[in-house]
C-alpha cells in the first residue's frame, strides 16, 4: 500500500462511476483475456496485475466505485424528487449498476465513486495481508457493495424479498444446475489445459457486453466459471470442476434472492458466490 496506490485508486473508482460499475467489469474481461494471452506467450502478467486487476479497472476499485456512486446517484435523486425537484439526469434506480454517472454532471457521484475505490484497495490488502485462502478481490467487492448498501442507502444486507415474487421452483433450480454444470464442466477443462482458473470468468465477464445489445435476460455466469475454474486447477479434476460449478449457479440464486429483492443499493451476487465457493474449495483441497 502506498500514497500513489491510494491516489490510483481513488482515480480508479472515479472513473468506475464514470462509466458504470458493469462496463467497467466488462472491460476488466476483455483485459483479463488479453494479459491471459500475454502471460501464455511470454510470462509477463503486467497487464493482468496493473491493469485488469489494478487501480484501472480491478473490480474491488472501479467496479465497486461504481456501484456505490450509483448507489448514492439514485438516494439522491429519489432524495430531489421528493421535493419535487427535476432530476432526470440522476439515476433512476440506486440499485441499477449498468448505467453510467457522466450525464448527471454532478461531482457527488464521482466523488463517493473514488472513495470506493479506495476503500476497496484497502480492504484488498488487509485480507491479502491475513493470509486468508480466498479470492481477496470478489470478497473485497462483497464487503464494499455491504457498506454502500448500509451507508449510502440505509438498508440491511437482506432484501425485503416476497416468496410470491422471486420463487426459486424445483423446474428453475434443475435447469440452473443443468447448465451450470455445463458451463463449469467447459470452464474446467479450458482451465486444467491452459492453467489459468480465470479463464471462464474472463469470458463470462466480457460476454456481458450483451447486455447492451438488447439481448433479453442474458445470463450473468463469471460466479459460475470462476469458482469452477478454480475448484478444476486445484483439485485437476474437471469433474469436481463442473459439480462446482452447478452448485455455485443454484447458491446464488438463492444468494440475489435474499440480497437484491426489493433494495436501493446493488450487492454483487456472483462476487459472494466467488468469495465463498474459492474460501470452500481451498479449504477442502
Amino acid at each position: 500500500m502506498s500514497i500513489m496506490g491510494i491516489a490510483a485508486a481513488f482515480s480508479g473508482g472515479i472513473f468506475g462511476a464514470l462509466i458504470g460499475g458493469t462496463v467497467s467489469f466488462i472491460f476488466t474481461g476483455i483485459l483479463a483475456l488479453m494479459g491471459i494471452g500475454v502471460l501464455m506467450s511470454s510470462g509477463d502478467s503486467t497487464i493482468l496485475d496493473v491493469i485488469a486487476f489494478g487501480p484501472f479497472f480491478g473490480p474491488h476499485i472501479a467496479f465497486a466505485g461504481g456501484v456505490a456512486a450509483s448507489t448514492y446517484s439514485g438516494m439522491r435523486r429519489s432524495k430531489l424528487e421528493s421535493q419535487g425537484i427535476e432530476c432526470y439526469k440522476l439515476h433512476p434506480e440506486g440499485y441499477d449498476c449498468t448505467a453510467p454517472n457522466y450525464t448527471s454532471k454532478e461531482f457527488g457521484p464521482l466523488i463517493v465513486g473514488g472513495v470506493f475505490g479506495i476503500l476497496g484497495y484497502i480492504i484488498n490488502d488487509l485480507i491479502i495481508k491475513t493470509g486468508i485462502a480466498i479470492d481477496t478481490i470478489a470478497l473485497a467487492v462483497a464487503i464494499s457493495g455491504a457498506l454502500s448498501r448500509m451507508f449510502i442507502a440505509k438498508q440491511g444486507i437482506i432484501g425485503d424479498y416476497q416468496e410470491a415474487d422471486y420463487e426459486i421452483s424445483m423446474k428453475t433450480s434443475l435447469y440452473i444446475m443443468l447448465w451450470g454444470t455445463a458451463v463449469g464442466l467447459l470452464t474446467a477443462i479450458a482451465a486444467i489445459a491452459i492453467d489459468a482458473p480465470a479463464i471462464g470468468w474472463a469470458i463470462s465477464a466480457t460476454s456481458l457486453l450483451f447486455i447492451y445489445m438488447k439481448v433479453d435476460s442474458f445470463p450473468v455466469s463469471h460466479h459460475i466459471t470462476m469458482v469452477a475454474g478454480v475448484a478444476a486447477v486445484t483439485t485437476g479434476s474437471p469433474v469436481i470442476g463442473a459439480i462446482a460449478g452447478g452448485i455455485t449457479g443454484i447458491v446464488g440464486e438463492f444468494v440475489n434472492k435474499y440480497t437484491n429483492s426489493n433494495v436501493r443499493g446493488h450487492l454483487d451476487m456472483p462476487a459472494v458466490c466467488i468469495a465463498i465457493g474459492t474460501l470452500i474449495v481451498y479449504a477442502i483441497f
